[in-house]
């Protein structure tokens, strides 16, 4: 294929963040120039969030770094020509959907795109949200806005960050099926941490980033099952023993929970009781209301009726990091944390960060802003941890760390109540695990 109708193209580049030594990425050279499934595969802070960046222009437009090599984007290069002035544009989806959002409404947001119909932003549940403020939406729902961008827009090539975090079952379902059915005419190069396996046989290629190096090689159904096997298959945690749920003091209890937002009922007569060192795991589908309970829990929301019986220290995991962390370097986030200076080396080496320490926050990936935050919340010993996603955009080495970290809180009796997607991470680690639906929780 000639240059001009390669889709994308990197030859030896490199790449690090200012004030750094470390290349992030180091010489990189690939082509991708057919229709197809791309999948950008790597552990966590690998880098590959790095080169999103840099194949859609928010470095160097928008962030700062040395960079070198050559880089073209449906033959336009985005180091010299932003995005919106390409001839060709790819559509293109962030980790944090929300930064790309900038209307006031759903409707506002998509624009003339409103006008054409597509199956599956129908079965996307866009409909629903169409007449919804964008403030007004939980992180999955806005994900679902900003894929609907791409699935009823007419792009050749499309760069997504982490597409599947923060989507349902059947959000995730509906996703795949449309990967599939546009991957015979256009490129999809995708940053993931997991392999869906139904997606599997529309994948053209791998490319996996480890150390700064990028390999490449074609889809070959031997290559998958050795070589990716921690990506695909089921089974990622030891399973590790639950306690008694009976005889254990309460922690707090929540009865008739009621809760609107502008005249849209989220929760109606919820009841929750959380005993000491137990764990509860909710999943729902998006805009169910899980993150509200969350903070209600926190104390951050009040509830319109219903009673909260007992008042420990909450700690909050955000399910969008990014608004959590305060400080420019991690040093300083976890010293404004901790109750003892002294552990902060211990808490950082916990969460896997002990070599991040003097490191600016804006140079760590999205996975590492997570386990930093958790960090920041385990320095400060709370009663209680309230986690909202925490097993997003984590590889496997990751979460099996977070789920050993977990088990050592509640050994230590924290209680903890665990939101997310993920049912097999919330069925290993759970004493419990509900449905939020219709408002209410349904124990599974």
């Amino acid at each position: 294929m000639s240059k001009e109708k390669v889709a994308l193209r990197a030859e030896g580049l490199s790449f690090k963040y200012p004030g750094s030594s470390d290349l992030v990425l180091k010489e990189i050279d690939f082509e991708i120039e057919g229709p197809g499934v791309y999948l950008l595969l790597g552990r966590t802070g690998s880098g590959k969030s790095t080169l999103i960046h840099l194949l859609t222009g928010i470095i160097p437009w928008l962030g700062a770094g040395d960079l070198t090599g050559s880089l073209r984007v449906l033959g336009s290069d985005p180091a010299s020509t932003p995005l919106p002035h390409m001839p060709a544009k790819p559509g293109v989806l962030l980790q944090s959907p929300e930064v790309q959002f900038f209307h006031r409404t759903v409707t506002e947001e998509l624009g003339s795109c409103m006008d054409r119909k597509n199956s599956y932003a129908e079965a996307f549940g866009l409909p629903v949200l169409i007449d919804r403020k964008v403030n007004q939406l939980s992180v999955g729902e806005r994900k679902k806005v900003a894929l609907s961008r791409l699935l009823l827009g007419d792009y050749p090539l499309l760069i997504m960050d982490e597409p599947f975090t923060n989507l349902d079952r059947d959000a995730r379902a509906v996703l795949i099926e449309w990967m599939k059915s546009v991957s015979r005419e256009k490129v999809l190069f995708i940053s993931t941490h997991v392999i869906p396996e139904k997606l599997l046989t529309s994948v053209r290629a791998f490319l996996i980033l480890e150390g700064g190096k990028l390999e490449f090689f074609e889809n070959d159904d031997g290559i998958v099952r050795d070589r990716l096997k921690d990506y695909i298959v089921p089974g990622r945690f030891v399973p590790l023993g639950k306690p008694g749920r009976n005889g254990k003091p309460e922690v707090i209890e929540l009865e008739g929970i009621a809760f609107e937002y502008g005249g849209r009922e989220v929760l109606n007569d919820l009841s929750l009781r959380l005993t000491r060192g137990s764990i509860v795991g909710i999943h729902g589908s998006n805009g169910s209301g899980k993150t509200t309970l969350l903070r209600i829990v926190a104390r951050l929301l009040k509830p319109g009726k219903g009673v909260i019986r007992g008042s420990p220290r909450p700690g909050l995991l955000f399910q969008d990091p990014e608004r959590q962390l305060l400080f420019a370097s991690v040093e300083r986030e976890i010293a404004f944390s901790a109750r003892d200076k002294r552990q902060i080396g211990e808490i950082l080496e916990r969460v896997g960060l002990a070599d991040k320490l003097k490191v600016h926050v804006s140079e760590l990936s999205y996975g590492e802003k997570e386990r930093l935050a958790l960090a920041a919340i385990l320095a400060a010993d709370p009663d209680i941890l309230l986690l909202d996603e925490p097993s997003q955009g984590l590889d496997l080495v990751e979460l099996r760390r977070l789920a050993g970290i977990l088990r050592e809180e509640r050994e230590r009796g924290k209680s903890m109540i665990i939101v997310s997607h993920d049912l097999e991470f919330l069925e290993t680690l759970s004493d419990a695990v509900y449905e939020l639906r219709g408002g209410k929780l349904h124990e599974k």
